[in-house]
């Protein structure tokens, strides 16, 4: 009979723990972050400007494009592939050779 009793104990403190647990969620849910210690990050703005003055704070200055397009450039330039031929090749010693197999004389 011992055990009955502590298991019904352990039941108890079980529902009290999930009972706390669905009234903390639902307490972040329905009230301020803050009180929780919940901290958001600030968001950044890179194509939209927003109208409020405290958010215009957060707004990412615009790159540089010329520094982007050099970059381009260089990774274009460098994966370019080199010339297989660096001489010109005679038309004339890229004609096919005569078959001589087959002539028994």
């Amino acid at each position: 009979m011992d055990t009955v009793g502590t298991l019904d104990q352990e039941a108890m403190k079980r529902k009290e723990r999930l009972k706390a647990l669905r009234e903390g969620r639902l307490k972040t849910l329905n009230g301020n972050s803050e009180e929780n210690g919940e901290n958001f990050p600030k968001p950044l703005f890179r194509n939209y400007t927003p109208n409020d003055d405290e958010l215009k704070s957060n707004i990412l200055p615009k790159p540089d494009l010329s520094e982007i397009r050099n970059e381009i450039k260089d990774q274009l330039d460098s994966g370019k592939p080199k010339s297989l031929i660096e001489k010109e090749i005679d038309l004339a010693t890229l004609a096919p050779q005569k078959n001589r197999l087959g002539s028994q004389a």
